[in-house]
């Protein structure tokens, strides 16, 4: 008599095992998650089961407005002045947004419980695997090997800088739960908070840091945690800035850079941020309502480019804040509902247990805060952390309601 579970269960399982993968690769090198994603993708498509899986993405409110938010971008290419394959290009780099509701489709309640844990602990591996490569390549005993960000793992200094911040947190947070291994969270906590403030020079990941804290003690002590998290932010800072030479560095090269902007000079990074959304805000102004259409922002500050004589990094892909992005090309609906899902997930919270509800409410505050600051989605790393831990975090969330099969949720 044959056991073996139907051919789909078994690519569901498979596709699950992927959701594991790439959280593992989420911090290791882009083409490792490009693999994984992709293979999950086609695992998905094979599982089959499909009035099942759309039944699950109505009931999750995350994936169901992640969902309408990139058939929003997709609509948004009819009226844009790129051609439609250079917008459907543009429209792919928040591929994140497909497959938060994809892998959320795949978990009932029950197999949520005994799968959400894998993928934790797979990313927590392959995070400690780009934290070792960046004191490695600190201490020397690693080459730079080419990647972008002084000793940042195997990505952007900004990247990996949120990674840190994450990790800060999770850290924290999972000590409070597990007295058996506070020591050890304690110890991965230093190691990070000692490469973000004096290894790394990531701003946006700093920033998070400083964000969290209050989250943090608000966790711990309420309303009261809270203010004295908020009363703590200051004092930190001049701490860092007192303590740490990298940090002291990083802020004087930003003041030079203002500096030099407002006297006429933007060729510096802070400098071109500010251009970035000086020229965002004009956009903007010409097509408040419905934007530009997708990939417009590219093609427009093209034009700006060709007119003002700007030329190499003056030349913008994006204003480096998803909101203005957002709302430049996809307009109004687009920044309502980039705004809706995040506080949606928030929200969510209330559904979840207390651990995960806690890391869940981190995860909106680095990604929505880090928004402001950076396009965090539109990024290959950042926008994969927040969907394989928005994953990790909610699923199961009114999946009992989408009637799972019996084979699948048994296993």
């Amino acid at each position: 008599m044959n056991t073996r579970p139907p051919f789909q269960d078994r690519a569901a399982d498979a596709a699950r095992w992927l959701c594991v993968a790439s959280a593992f690769a989420v911090p290791l090198p882009a083409a490792w998650l490009s693999f994984t994603t992709g293979l999950f993708l086609i695992a998905w498509g094979l599982a089959g089961r499909l009035p099942l899986r759309w039944a699950t993405i109505r009931q999750h409110p995350v994936g169901r407005l992640s969902l309408v938010l990139l058939l929003w971008m997709a609509v948004a290419i009819a009226w844009s002045p790129v051609e439609p394959k250079v917008g459907l290009a543009h429209w792919w780099h928040y591929r994140e947004l497909l497959i938060v509701p994809l892998m959320l489709s795949l978990f009932d309640a029950d197999t949520a419980r005994r799968w959400q844990p894998r993928v934790f602990t797979a990313f927590f591996i392959g995070f400690g695997i780009a934290l070792v490569t960046s004191f490695l390549r600190w201490t020397g005993v690693l080459p730079d090997m080419g990647f972008k960000g002084l000793y940042a793992g195997f990505g952007g200094r900004t990247g990996f800088s949120m990674l840190l911040a994450w990790a800060i947190f999770c850290a924290v947070e999972f000590g409070r739960d597990q007295p058996r291994f506070r020591l050890a969270w304690a110890a991965l906590a230093l190691v990070c908070f000692a490469n973000l403030f004096f290894i790394n020079t990531g701003r946006t990941g700093q920033i998070a840091f400083f964000t969290l804290v209050p989250l943090s003690l608000y966790h711990l002590a309420g309303r009261r945690g809270l203010v004295a998290g908020l009363l703590a932010i200051p004092v930190l800072a001049a701490g860092m800035y007192a303590a740490s030479p990298a940090v002291r560095a990083r802020i004087a090269e930003s003041a030079e850079h203002i500096a030099a902007y407002e006297a006429g000079h933007p060729y510096t990074g802070d400098g071109l941020r500010l251009e970035f959304i000086a020229n965002a805000a004009d956009f903007i102004r010409q097509h408040p309502v419905f934007g530009g259409g997708t990939g417009s922002f590219a093609a427009e500050y093209k034009v700006v480019a060709e007119r003002e004589g700007m030329t190499g990094e003056r030349v913008a892909d994006n204003p480096h804040n998803e909101y203005l992005l957002v709302w430049s090309q996809q307009g109004l609906p687009g920044l309502a509902l980039l705004i809706a899902l995040f506080l949606t997930q928030w929200r969510l919270s209330a559904r979840l247990d207390d651990l995960p509800a806690r890391l869940n409410r981190g995860l909106v505050l680095l990604i929505a805060g880090g928004d402001l600051v950076n396009s965090l989605i539109l990024d290959n790393l950042e926008g994969h952390l927040w969907a394989l831990l928005t994953v990790a975090l909610t699923a199961g969330i009114g999946a009992d309601r989408a009637a799972p099969s019996p084979t699948e949720s048994s296993r």
